[in-house]
């Protein structure tokens, strides 16, 4: 119930599931109700209640990174990454901070990045909510979004090149490694805010038609 109605953004159906959830918190693996308190996150955050967001985050990092701690010493061999539970806490108080315009919101996407794959699905994500927080943040942080930006959309610079791969990638559906409408939003978000002066008068035609 949490997951369905956060996802198509009823907080309040989602917030009565979560409560019962807790009920039978004892029930279920520890990994599997942590993940469920992801998701509360992203309500609260709905409900524009960021301090409460704030502290569900914080906690779910605690015990993500005592988990993770475990498996370090059950699988020596991957030390070197995060699992995807603790990547997806840090992503999630990253987006809180980035609500907030707190700076240290970066610090924690890129430390999200270091649990997926480089160029995976799920890496392409989390590096698209590290392009939208430089992006709310301005000016200064302008040549961090366009490096940000050369690697989300593979390495191409040109903002005309960027635009072929996001409508080529895109179209490709759930195969995708990217979603054609969330990266058109964070391409044109990035034009306006930092690039107006790049864009060229066929790029501008494209986006037009």
């Amino acid at each position: 119930g949490v997951t369905a109605y956060t996802h198509i953004g009823d907080s309040d159906t989602a917030k009565h599931y979560f409560e019962k959830c807790k009920n039978y918190a004892d029930h279920v693996g520890t990994e599997v109700y942590l993940a469920t308190c992801n998701k509360v996150v992203v309500f609260l955050c709905d409900y524009f209640k960021f301090d409460e967001a704030l502290s569900y985050a914080d906690e779910n990092i605690t015990y993500f990174e005592e988990i993770n701690k475990v498996r370090e010493k059950m699988f020596p061999k991957r030390t070197n990454e995060y699992y995807p539970g603790l990547a997806k806490a840090y992503s999630q108080l990253g987006q809180v901070l980035s609500y907030l315009r707190d700076a240290s919101a970066e610090d924690y996407f890129k430390e999200a990045l270091k649990g997926y794959v480089a160029g995976s699905a799920n890496y392409n994500i989390t590096l698209s909510f590290l392009m939208h927080f430089y992006i709310e943040m301005g000016e200064e942080y302008k040549e961090k979004f366009i490096q940000a930006s050369i690697e989300y959309f593979q390495g191409n610079k040109e903002l005309e090149k960027q635009f072929a791969y996001l409508v080529k990638e895109g179209a490709k559906g759930r195969e995708a490694l990217i979603s054609l409408k969330f990266a058109l939003f964070v391409f044109l978000k990035g034009i306006y805010r930092f690039r107006l002066k790049d864009i060229s008068k066929k790029l501008k035609t494209k986006l037009l038609d």
